[in-house]
């Protein structure tokens, strides 16, 4: 079974290494169906499109991963949240709310 993902990402290179590495390990069975490098167009896509997974950044532009999510259930009530944190910074603002969400 192959499942959907949706990237979200400012960062053009950091989105690309996803890609490349989902694209290099067909175990996982993920396909990319979009990759958006903001959170108002995220929050648009998920209104007509309904990814398997999503892969977000912490820090995206002036908003973050958390404010999508916050936002993800107003979209959609049938989607479930199951967070992963992959913190790849050697200093990262958002600390505490990672350990809090």
């Amino acid at each position: 079974m192959q499942h959907t993902a949706l990237i979200v990402d400012d960062e053009n290179h950091c989105a690309d290494r996803v890609v490349e590495l989902l694209n290099k390990n067909p175990q996982f069975h993920v396909k990319v169906l979009a990759v958006i490098n903001n959170v108002p167009e995220a929050v648009k896509y998920l209104q007509t499109n309904s990814p398997d997974v999503l892969f977000l950044d912490v820090e995206i532009g002036n908003e973050t991963g958390f404010d999508l999510l916050k936002q993800v259930g107003s979209v959609s009530s049938e989607i479930i949240l199951l967070p992963l944190i992959i913190n790849t910074q050697s200093r990262l603002s958002n600390s505490a709310q990672l350990i809090i969400y």
